[in-house]
């Protein structure tokens, strides 16, 4: 990355965090002798720091350690002196922005990874709205209608207060699985579907 593509990337995300009403403070020279991320964004007793990559023209990136060493003794330090801190590498792949975090353990960040996550989540963290967990998963339920259907009711009322969005399939039983000729009307099976809203 050369100096001007990341001098310009940074301006760009301080750019991104004041329009977002976060206070971003760009550190000049960061990077050269100087144990600071590029950018702190302090907020609500928390200092996160970010260490910006720029990449163009790929669609994926690694980072060892040296990539952003600074950074981390950064963590380290404030840490140590009981200062609330996180550390992110902010990578700009194309034209799109990914966040992972870092600690002292973190030896490499690949991008495209798992751990990342997409600058609409980083905002939500920094705005203090919880990170959005993904929810994909479905529940069989399977026995008499009378009973399934109470039981269907109980788990409905109970993820909907939790904010999920539920949704089902009902799917008949046969009597007998095999010759599937005979349907059992007095017994059902069905899915639930989650999605948070």
């Amino acid at each position: 990355m050369s100096y001007e593509i990341g001098e310009l990337a940074e301006k760009e995300l301080v750019e991104i965090f004041e329009k977002n009403k976060l206070t971003a403070i760009k550190i000049p020279l960061s990077g050269r002798s100087q144990l600071l991320p590029d950018i702190i964004v302090p907020r609500r007793g928390i200092l996160y720091g970010f260490e910006v990559k720029a990449v163009r023209d790929k669609d994926r990136a690694s980072f060892s350690g040296k990539g952003f060493d600074n950074l981390l003794d950064w963590l380290v330090i404030l840490r140590k002196e009981g200062i609330p801190a996180k550390a992110y590498l902010a990578v700009k792949l194309g034209n799109t922005w990914y966040f992972v975090e870092i600690d002292k353990r973190t030896k490499e960040v690949k991008i495209p990874s798992d751990e990342m996550i997409d600058l609409d989540e980083m905002l939500r963290i920094l705005k203090g709205r919880k990170k959005r967990k993904k929810v994909d998963c479905t529940v069989r339920i399977m026995g008499s209608k009378e009973d399934a259907y109470k039981l269907l009711k109980i788990i409905r009322d109970c993820l909907e207060k939790k904010g999920y969005i539920v949704k089902t399939t009902e799917l008949e039983v046969y009597k007998d699985k095999k010759t599937r000729e005979e349907i059992d009307r007095k017994r059902t099976r069905i899915y639930i579907n989650l999605k948070k809203k």
